[in-house]
């Protein structure tokens, strides 16, 4: 029996960890979060797999998101 893959697109995911779209692109960017491009060219959308939630959820998420703000704040590019 073959396992079903979901994808999450970064609205979904951001909705699902009940914070803003921008912080799982940055968060992307940084390279704390694996998402993959779909399709090719500027317009691809990032997809990230649902199985990344359990993968977070050995971390504490909600540490990152606010070192992500923090820096932010502070003006540090990560």
């Amino acid at each position: 029996m073959t396992k079903k893959i979901e994808l999450l697109s970064i609205p979904e995911f951001a909705e699902v960890l009940r914070v803003h779209p921008n912080t799982i692109r940055k968060a992307i960017k940084c390279g704390r979060i694996q998402a993959f491009r779909a399709g090719s060219g500027r317009t691809s959308a990032y997809r990230i797999y649902r199985s990344e939630l359990e993968r977070m959820s050995q971390f504490d998420a909600k540490e990152m998101i606010d070192k992500i703000i923090e820096n932010r704040i502070k003006g540090i590019k990560t």
